[in-house]
């Protein structure tokens, strides 16, 4: 089911999580031929009477909001059923959540002062996961906080995120929050009547297993969830290694990918030698490239010179700190240490700030004057730039995303899948007898491209929506956008250069449309559609970019501020408001997201066409190409 911003009313997730019912999870029965996860899970905390019937296993994260909603649905649900119900928490924290973890860490400290419940409670209750709002929250827990402040940097506490976190993908969990009542699987933030119906059935199951000595859950999750039930209560409750199945080789590894190296890569290994490149998109501050970054040196270390590995960057717009590493990473290499900073990032990754980078390179006996200078420089920058451009022309859309010779492997994948499409890259390789460059550029010259642009052409009407640009431009954007959103933030710019650089070919027309649950978005998108009615495109265009250039710390308070530097006195913006005339305007842009069956923000249309993927590259080769379009059938 997805859920659409309705005027008044808030969305209830993003894209990338919304389902049926909040979320989808499948569950995966582990094969018979697996990898295991390699250690054993601590034993997990616990609230409730130890002889319980019922045991909820609940997986989640601090920072999601369906987590928090199922929280006081979970409260109740054991005020209701007393000692009849108990709770383990198990930890997974959702790595685009980039609070989740320190907060999870701070849980954990608390865990070893016996605190565990009492912080998990204090820090949902808390909307303030910052250091100091968890310090806070510390306090109320009752922890020795000099104690607190130790443990909560313990390398430890990252080591069993990471292993929870694992053992949550071996069992098929691919979001949060996920429930299991004594081994019956409910998935996301579900309301109460749907945890009193599985908490009913879980008691009378358990009803019909003797109370005897020994592991009664065990034989209470077997009695009501089968087979599968007794290896959830394993895995989960007593934290034995899941087995993780053997992915099969991905669909996306089927074609090859047109995808040309640069002089600039990062390289490792005989480039006249391999018979194969392993070409990786990466993010120094995404974890999952950092849990790959072992895989890649395993297969180095497998298959020796056959392997060549090129680098590329594709810092994600919600890693703050992902640019600057790579920028930095680029500075040390033009001194040649372009691969020990890169292992001092991913063996440090809650260090990457301007301090630990000059410390490294002072480490790596760099020129600090010189890394000083090029680190910041145009070049590194737009090295950046380039490198998204072409994931964006691969449809390289997340981190770790690698190509072997042109073929896509998705994710930080086990060794074996890597080792099936190498292997089977060597052979074709000696079955030619070829390798080398030359071989790659063989290989890829008639590799697919990418077509920005759906096939259909939606009819919009746009009348009365904020516009940019000629009303009868042969070409028009319509931009659908939330400011508090940051991949609305960074493609914003790009749009604007694209009315500037074609100023009477182009037309930007901005829908306003909440997909997330921002809850700055319907003041910011008030004083926005204020700012085009009192003046036009002229004004919008003034508070819309002050409005993204604080979209991380948007409230309703600095909205009106905004909107009083540009003019709008704050009464004024409140008439406008209350007379409809705003109401009026979002109406209309709702009505263009649902007909454009807009899931997302940002969502962009160009001649009614949708972007495939909104990324700033995509849509400057977009729009370019309908400009070239409407000039050539003038």
């Amino acid at each position: 089911m997805t859920i659409r911003y309705r005027l008044g009313l808030l969305s209830l997730a993003v894209a990338l999580l919304l389902p049926a019912l909040l979320l989808s999870a499948t569950a995966q029965a582990a094969s018979p031929t697996a990898t295991v996860i390699a250690q054993p899970l601590p034993p997990a905390p616990v609230r409730g009477p130890a002889r319980a019937p019922v045991l909820i296993v609940a997986v989640g994260e601090y920072e999601c909001q369906f987590c928090k909603r199922a929280e006081t649905t979970l409260a109740q649900i054991r005020t209701e059923y007393g000692d009849q119900v108990r709770v383990l928490w198990r930890h997974d924290p959702l790595p685009f959540h980039l609070r989740a973890r320190p907060v999870a860490k701070a849980t954990l400290a608390a865990e070893r002062q016996g605190k565990f419940w009492a912080m998990h409670d204090a820090v949902f209750a808390n909307s303030d996961l910052s250091d100091a709002g968890l310090r806070a929250a510390a306090v109320v827990s009752g922890l020795d906080l000099q104690r607190y402040q130790v443990d909560v940097t313990d390398p430890l506490l990252d080591a069993r995120l990471d292993a929870e976190a694992a053992q949550a993908g071996a069992v098929g969990i691919s979001g949060t929050p996920t429930f299991f009542i004594n081994g019956k699987r409910l998935v996301g933030a579900q309301p109460q009547p749907s945890f009193r119906r599985e908490v009913d059935a879980a008691i009378v199951s358990a009803a019909t297993v003797p109370d005897a000595p020994g592991d009664v859950d065990a034989a209470r999750w077997l009695a009501h969830a089968g087979e599968d039930g007794a290896r959830l209560y394993r895995w989960l409750v007593l934290g034995e290694p899941a087995p993780m199945p053997h992915a099969p080789v991905p669909e996306s590894a089927r074609s090859v990918w047109s995808l040309p190296l640069d002089p600039r890569d990062a390289t490792q290994g005989d480039v006249d030698q391999a018979e194969v490149t392993l070409v990786l998109f990466t993010d120094f501050q995404c974890p999952f490239c950092a849990r790959a970054v072992g895989t890649v040196r395993a297969l180095q270390q497998k298959y020796g010179k056959s392997l060549r590995v090129v680098f590329k960057h594709n810092p994600l717009p919600f890693h703050p700190l992902a640019r600057a590493a790579a920028m930095a990473a680029i500075a040390a290499g033009r001194q040649g240490k372009f691969w020990p900073m890169h292992d001092k990032m991913f063996d440090h990754p809650q260090e990457l700030d301007e301090q630990h980078f000059f410390k490294w390179a002072k480490q790596l006996g760099l020129d600090i004057a010189r890394f000083r200078r090029e680190k910041s420089d145009a070049a590194a920058a737009r090295q950046v730039d380039d490198d998204i451009a072409i994931a964006e022309s691969v449809e390289a859309r997340g981190t770790p995303t690698f190509f072997v010779n042109g073929r896509k492997i998705v994710g930080a994948q086990p060794q074996e899948v890597f080792s099936v499409v190498i292997e089977e890259e060597i052979a074709a390789a000696q079955a030619a007898h070829r390798r080398g460059l030359a071989w790659y550029e063989a290989l890829i010259a008639d590799g697919k491209t990418f077509d920005e642009l759906e096939d259909v052409a939606l009819p919009f009407d746009l009348t009365g929506l904020p516009s940019i640009g000629p009303d009868n431009a042969p070409v028009t954007v319509v931009f659908v956008t939330d400011h508090q959103c940051p991949f609305c933030a960074r493609l914003s710019p790009t749009l604007r250069r694209l009315v500037e650089k074609f100023p009477q070919q182009v037309r930007l027309v901005i829908v306003p449309w909440m997909a997330a649950d921002h809850p700055s978005f319907l003041p910011a998108a008030q004083a926005a559609i204020a700012a085009w009615i009192e003046g036009g495109a002229a004004l919008f265009a003034q508070l819309d970019q002050e409005l993204y250039a604080h979209s991380h710390e948007l409230d309703a308070e600095l909205v009106a501020k905004l909107a009083g530097q540009v003019g709008i006195k704050r009464q004024r913006l409140t008439d406008l408001v209350a007379n409809g005339q705003v109401a009026a305007v979002l109406d209309r842009a709702n009505a263009v997201a649902v007909r454009g069956e807009a899931e997302a923000t940002p969502t962009v249309y160009v001649n009614g066409r949708a972007v495939k993927h909104a990324t700033a590259g995509g849509v400057e080769r977009a729009v370019t190409r309908e400009v070239q379009h409407a000039a050539q059938h003038h």
